[in-house]
């Protein structure tokens, strides 16, 4: 699935622009992200279960929700890259600037990342990408 896998690096590096205050159509970005969902919806909607077997679909990929979808091949990509993000600036950050600004920019960070999931991300991802952000900012930084 290199195509699958072009567009969601392609996705993760418009994020981290976003990320670092680059300007970005957050209703372009939110609408290729669900069409991870919509491509599963369309083939269920207009792909006969029987016939998709027959094909050689695993059952349980035909029977996968659109959220299931947009998990596997968007949502663990996005959340390592977070992670990855997070562990890079925090380190960087805290080796030329005091804790007290650590704690005042991981929490400008939190919010921002707070404001990401509605602009482009679907609605479950709120809870993993506040978790991962609250985890890399007390696991790291590490200098």
């Amino acid at each position: 699935m290199k195509l699958q896998s072009d567009i969601t690096s392609n996705i993760l590096n418009i994020i981290t622009k976003m990320r670092k205050g680059d300007q970005a159509d957050s209703e372009v970005l939110k609408s290729v992200i669900g069409s991870y969902g919509k491509i599963c919806t369309y083939l269920q909607a207009r792909v006969d279960y029987d016939f998709a077997v027959s094909l050689g679909i695993n059952k349980d990929e035909y029977k996968k929700t659109s959220l299931d979808v947009y998990k596997q091949y968007f949502e663990v990509d996005f959340m390592n890259a977070t992670t990855t993000f997070y562990q890079i600036e925090s380190a960087e950050f805290m080796s030329t600037n005091p804790t007290v600004d650590y704690v005042r920019r991981a929490n400008w960070r939190f919010k921002q990342e707070e404001d990401l999931v509605p602009l482009c991300l679907h609605e479950s991802s709120k809870v993993e990408v506040g978790s991962c952000f609250r985890i890399q900012s007390v696991a790291y930084p590490k200098i």
